[in-house]
């Protein structure tokens, strides 16, 4: 996991979608954010669903896209996520972070200042290898 800071700081009302998520998925594969599409702006411009092309991009490099949704318990150590929640810059805009063992590890903004709410309000999403990439039955 490489860190990368997102591009783009969220601010609709001036045409600049966030890019959080990119620059997590970005990290997670060891990628420059260049190489990772701008999900958000795809989506406000009307060019595709956000969501689909999040797991697009995942399966299109072997890995299903999880979202589990409030706390849980960790059966593993050092497994790095991503944790989405509301931001603690803006009412009712969601932000994500770098999560490592359920807690935040990297925050893209550059403000550095993480989630807000409990972990309760968030939810956590892991990037898996489906059983037919990694060998089993």
């Amino acid at each position: 996991m490489t860190p990368v800071s997102q591009e783009f700081r969220h601010d609709p009302a001036n045409g600049l979608h966030g890019d959080c998520m990119r620059a997590c998925l970005a990290s997670l594969f060891d990628l420059p954010i260049a190489d990772v599409p701008h999900f958000a702006k795809i989506a406000a411009d009307g060019k595709g669903d956000f969501w689909d092309g999040v797991t697009s991009f995942c399966r299109a490099r072997g890995f299903s896209f999880v979202i589990v949704k409030g706390e849980f318990v960790w059966a593993e150590d050092n497994v790095y996520h991503i944790i989405s929640g509301p931001s603690p810059r803006a009412a009712g805009v969601y932000h994500a972070v770098i999560g490592l063992n359920g807690k935040v590890h990297f925050d893209p903004h550059p403000s550095r200042s993480g989630l807000a709410g409990t972990p309760s309000d968030w939810s956590f999403e892991f990037l898996v290898q489906p059983p037919s990439r990694i060998g089993s039955p």
